[in-house]
Formats: C-alpha cells, sequence, structure tokens
C-alpha cells in the first residue's frame, strides 16, 4: 500500500496552520462529515469540536491505526484538566522532550493527570493499536497577543544578561509538534517527511545583522572589512537621522555583498501607529534619496506592538525582525501586519556590558548559542550594534563561526528562499511494502528534504523520484550531547529576581528617556 505523507487538519486556527508551515509539511485542511480516507493523510490533528457524523468519520479513522494528534480532549480515554501555566521546563531524561529548553505558556493550557510529559499537557494512548496523541498547548495563541517579557540569557559559566522579548516564543512549540509528528509516524510504521528549513542540505542558514543605532562612519567602515574578510554578508539597519549628513558616503562605502534595510529615522520607541507610520516615512525618504529602496525594516529595540503592527500595514516591506514577536525561531508571517517576520536571537555583545561581563565570558556564551543551534539545527541569527565594542571584538565573534558550517545571507536573501519554500508544494507517498519514498519530482525543485525514521534524520535535494530508505544514512536527529546541556541547563543559576527587576527598571528608563 502506498500512503501519502500528508497531515489533515481539522480545524480554523491561523497559528496552527503557521506552525505546520515552519516544520514545512504536507498538509491540507480535512473536511470530516465525509470518510477520511486512510492512505490519503498519514496524520490527522483534530483542532475544533465535531457532531456525531464528524466524530465517526475520525473514529473509522482511528481504527484503522490511522495516526491522531488530539487538542480538544475527544478521543481520550483520561479526563482533561484546566490548569494555568506559566513555563514549562521539559524533564531533561524524557527521550522525546527533554532537548527543549523550555516552553514558556502563560496562560490556561490542558492536562492530563497520568501523564509526567510537559505538565501533563503531552499524552499518547498506550491502547494496543491505537496511535493517538494529546496536545493541550496552546498553540491557538502563538503571536495573537503583543505581550513581552523581561527574561534572563547566560549562565554562571558564560555571561549574564537579559533583554524583553516576546512573552511566547515559537520554537518549543513547532519542536513539540514536530516531536509528536515524527513519533507518531514512528507508531505507523512511516517516515515522515517534511521541507528543510535551510538552502543547503548540509549547512545551516546565518545572518548577521547590524543596527547602525549612532554608529560612526569609520566604526561602520571597520565593521564591514572585518565580515568582508570572511565572506559573510551583512544586513545594515540604518538609523537614518544620525547618519543624514554622511549617509552617500555610508551606502558608498559597503560592498555589494551586503544589504541596507531601515532601522528607524529617529531611534524611539512610539506609542501610536501615526509616530512610526511618520518615522518609518522618513527613513524611506532619506534612503530613496540615495537610490536605497529597502526590503526590510526593524523596529528599535526590537519592540513589538500594536500600534508599530498597524503602521506597517501602510508599508511594502518585504519582511520586518523584531524580537518582541518571535526570537531564535523560524520566520512566520505576523498576524497583525501580514508581512514576514524574521526572528533573530535577542543578545548581543552590548547587551553584556551593563553587567560588566568580561570578554572570554561573552565569547563562551555564543559559543554555546552556536553550539546549541548546530545541534537543535536552527539557522544562526545574530545582531549586532557598532558601538557595542571595539571592531576586533566583533571580527573575533564572527571567527567563532565555522564557515564550513554555515550558509550565510543576507535579510533579503533568507526572506526570499523563505517565500520560495513557503510556494513549493511537497508530494511525498511511501509503499509500506517495498519501503520505497516517491517524490513528485517537480514539488520542491531546490528545495531540500528531511526525512525522519526511527529516531534519524536524513536530508537531501535528490532529482530521484524514488528513494529506497534502507539505503539512506541517517544520523540522530536528537545528538546525545543536548540531555547533557539540558542537564547542565537545569542545574545552572542565572540572575537573581533583584538583579533582574532592577535591569528591567533601569532599561525602562533608558528607553523611554526624553
Amino acid at each position: 500500500m502506498k500512503r501519502h505523507i500528508r497531515i489533515g487538519y481539522i480545524g480554523r486556527n491561523k497559528s496552527w496552520e503557521q506552525v505546520l508551515g515552519q516544520i514545512g509539511a504536507s498538509w491540507d485542511r480535512v473536511n470530516p462529515g465525509r470518510p477520511i480516507p486512510f492512505e490519503d493523510y498519514s496524520c490527522i490533528i483534530v483542532d475544533r469540536s465535531m457532531n456525531r457524523a464528524e466524530y465517526t468519520h475520525v473514529s473509522n479513522y482511528l481504527q484503522k491505526e490511522g495516526a491522531i494528534i488530539d487538542t480538544t480532549g475527544t478521543f481520550c480515554s483520561s479526563s482533561v484538566q484546566r490548569q494555568f501555566i506559566s513555563t514549562i521546563t521539559p524533564n531533561p531524561e524524557d527521550p522525546l522532550f527533554g532537548h527543549i529548553d523550555e516552553v514558556p505558556v502563560h496562560c490556561v493550557s490542558y492536562s492530563i493527570d497520568s501523564s509526567a510529559r510537559l505538565n501533563g499537557t503531552v499524552w499518547f494512548d498506550p491502547s494496543p493499536g491505537r496511535n493517538m496523541a494529546f496536545c493541550g498547548l496552546p498553540i491557538d495563541q502563538l503571536w495573537s497577543e503583543f505581550k513581552t517579557a523581561h527574561r534572563p540569557f547566560g549562565s554562571t559559566t558564560t555571561a549574564l544578561t537579559a533583554e524583553r522579548i516576546s512573552q511566547r516564543q515559537s520554537r518549543p512549540y513547532v519542536d513539540v509538534v514536530l516531536t509528536l509528528l515524527r513519533a507518531l509516524h514512528d507508531k505507523s510504521g512511516l517516515p515522515f517527511v517534511h521541507k528543510w528549513w535551510h538552502p543547503d542540505s548540509n549547512k545551516l542558514a546565518a545572518t548577521c545583522r547590524i543596527d547602525s543605532d549612532y554608529a560612526p562612519l569609520d566604526t561602520i567602515k571597520l565593521l564591514s572589512d572585518s565580515a568582508r574578510e570572511l565572506d559573510i554578508p551583512l544586513s545594515w539597519f540604518l538609523h537614518t537621522s544620525h547618519h543624514e549628513p554622511h549617509l552617500k558616503d555610508l551606502i558608498e562605502l559597503l560592498p555589494d555583498t551586503d544589504e541596507v534595510a531601515l532601522h528607524c529615522y529617529r531611534h524611539y520607541e512610539y506609542s501610536t501607529s501615526e509616530q512610526y507610520r511618520s518615522d518609518i516615512h522618513e527613513g524611506l525618504r532619506l534612503l530613496n534619496t540615495y537610490g536605497v529602496w529597502p526590503a526590510g525594516y526593524a523596529a528599535p529595540y526590537g519592540c513589538w506592538s500594536k500600534p508599530l503592527a498597524d503602521a506597517l500595514t501602510s508599508f511594502s516591506f518585504e519582511y520586518t525582525s523584531e524580537f518582541g514577536y518571535d526570537f531564535d525561531s523560524l520566520p512566520s508571517t505576523a498576524h497583525a501586519s501580514g508581512i514576514l517576520q524574521l526572528p533573530v536571537h535577542p543578545v548581543s555583545i552590548g547587551s553584556f556590558s551593563r553587567f560588566m561581563a568580561d570578554q572570554s565570558h561573552i565569547q563562551s556564551y555564543f559559543q554555546q548559542v552556536a553550539d546549541k543551534k548546530y545541534l537543535t539545527h536552527l539557522p544562526l541569527h545574530l545582531y549586532h550594534h557598532p558601538n557595542d565594542c571595539e571592531p576586533v571584538r566583533f571580527a573575533d565573534l564572527l571567527k567563532l563561526f565555522d564557515r564550513d558550517n554555515y550558509h550565510w545571507m543576507t535579510y533579503s536573501d533568507w526572506s526570499n528562499w523563505w517565500n520560495k519554500r513557503v510556494s513549493k508544494a511537497i508530494n511525498v507517498r511511501y509503499d509500506t511494502k517495498t519501503g520505497q519514498l516517491h517524490l513528485t519530482k517537480s514539488s520542491t525543485g531546490s528545495i531540500p528534504i528531511a526525512i525522519h525514521q526511527h529516531s534519524g534524520l536524513h536530508v537531501t535535494v535528490s532529482d530521484e523520484p524514488t528513494l529506497q530508505l534502507e539505503e539512506l544514512p541517517f544520523r540522530p536527529y536528537i545528538d546525545p550531547e543536548l540531555k547533557s546541556i539540558a542537564e547542565k541547563r537545569i542545574n545552572e543559576s542565572g540572575l537573581s529576581w533583584f538583579r533582574l527587576k532592577k535591569d528591567q527598571w533601569l532599561t525602562h528608563l533608558w528607553r523611554n528617556r526624553a
């Protein structure tokens, strides 16, 4: 029998759809009012209540040993409870979810008392022949609010700092859903296949963004030269009012491999959409004067708010990047602005200055960030301010990242590739008798395909319409080293409550100074 590796979604929530898009799964909406063909879907996600006929059709699919992720509790043999959860810290001993640092929740979720996984918010039905999991995490709430949190970064063995970031980060939720899909497909005897989130099958996507806040021209040139020597293209987000006297010279000194985008006109965090609209319009006017039509925008201080989102709808940016929206994750389209968001790591070298961190600890921090990104297959997105340190320290930072492991891109390159990835369909069938994977050759073009089977991962850009899975080399998707990192994370101390609150208050005063 040939079965499509495709997810059927029964629901109406944009956040669930975006998570499936971030993963790169083949999916479509299922009408449970009709019988569900067993061979057409490898897993069904039930994300709304159903009438009797719909329930019967999904139950029939489940009885045929089809796989289901249930978010409603309808198909659970155990009772579902409501509870408010702030943050979930996974048990490092959990073979499925122990690699996840934490899951920020901050709202009412649903759980099953008999489950020890993720505070009971995830449960696998133990009944023989019943391939079903429950997920009570608030995935439907992702990107639906404009809430932020002041969160610590670093540890006692690296530099310590704190930053205001989005209250809910999407990446842990993507990890949870991907893990559920991998586990359920394994139980079904199927591989799970999705579009990879890197343009190169053997390297991680990487970007380096420079927010030019109040920087002098000579420092900008030194940073540009350092990156050029390492063949790393930079994306410059310009503070245009500061650069106005020498903006033409600044634009001309940057190499063609770099990108110029807009940071702001005045480096303020505004309270109304009209203020943001006026500031962005003025910044664009200056850049347009010198023939620059920026594709992207990044707000001062990583701010993300309803006034900013409303203002952005008046412009035609291809992407924006605010860690008040999301961070250390995969791109998604903001519901409020309709513009692609490119998440960045929210901590820069300058973030450590107010905590008096020394250079060796800062280097250790970013080395740890790079190691974790590599082990979790995440893109690496850094940012920097030219005034944060001597240019040589920036160059030393870039040298941490082995060029053989990274595919360095500008933000526009990354945005264009991601949009290409979104536009490409993936059509995959698996022959349960022969173990062959059948790909529609034109479905993905040059987009790499990730194949998960028995906890292993194989990434390929294949011109072959048929792949024999037993002949492919698989490597562990979850590297064993992640377990030791997770254990170390739990045992290390960070910033004290007092120090964190003090930094939050001082940061608030700085950003709201006259």
